[in-house]
């Protein structure tokens, strides 16, 4: 008899945290600083179902204290999905102009403003 090991990858456990089943926003942010800064796991890790990241999903979910977590640790806000979103279209795709998702557009549109103009941008 063969068992198969399912394994998930890094990226889908990243992704997977920024995205908790019971919607909390807390639990998001205590799982992703274990797994980012306690367990080495790469803030730009992918999953494999559509290449997403936990930024984007967090943008997604308009979850903006994850999101400024995310951007202090350096995630990279321009790399795209497999339909070639990045973190700016996820936010948009859901918004409904409520305050968390205006927060989420102003951080994430300051990061494209500042590398238009090759400044560091510092989120606290």
């Amino acid at each position: 008899m063969d068992l198969k090991v399912i394994t998930k990858s890094r990226g889908d456990q990243l992704v997977a945290a920024a995205d908790p089943a019971n919607n909390q926003e807390g639990t998001a942010l205590n799982t992703l600083k274990t797994l980012i800064e306690y367990q080495d796991f790469p803030v730009d890790s992918q999953d494999t179902l559509r290449f997403a990241t936990c930024l984007m999903k967090a943008a997604g979910r308009q979850f903006s204290n994850v999101v400024k977590y995310l951007l202090s640790r350096d995630a990279d806000m321009f790399v795209t999905d497999n339909v070639g979103w990045n973190a700016l279209f996820w936010t948009l795709a859901v918004c409904h102009c409520c305050s968390a998702c205006t927060e989420c557009l102003v951080l994430l549109m300051l990061v494209v403003f500042c590398s238009n103009r090759r400044r560091r941008v510092t989120i606290r």
